[in-house]
């Protein structure tokens, strides 16, 4: 399923994919980032780049993998979700 998910968020400008909680979100982001990151590399996240570097704040850092995902639910600060957003209102997820 997560292929699949990833497969249809790269075929479009921007998507929103809906889940029953919010852990499912932070897991569901983290993978489909993981599987772009191996698509475009040939090879797998580096342990200094995990899940939580991925999710980051206000964007990703200075060498960091491309981010695909980032989740967007109550526990996500109003700044993240703003941030989300306007990602996802100029295309960038």
């Amino acid at each position: 399923v997560e292929e699949r998910i990833t497969d249809l968020v790269q075929a479009h400008r921007s998507t929103i994919v809906f889940v029953n909680s919010r852990r499912l979100a932070e897991r569901l982001c983290n993978r489909l980032n993981e599987i772009a990151y191996e698509r475009a590399t040939g090879e797998p996240l580096p342990e200094d780049h995990g899940p939580a570097q991925l999710m980051g704040g206000s964007g990703p850092a200075k060498g960091a993998p491309p981010v695909l995902a980032r989740a967007h639910h109550g526990s996500v600060s109003k700044e993240q979700r703003a941030q989300v957003e306007e990602d996802l209102k100029a295309g960038r997820l």
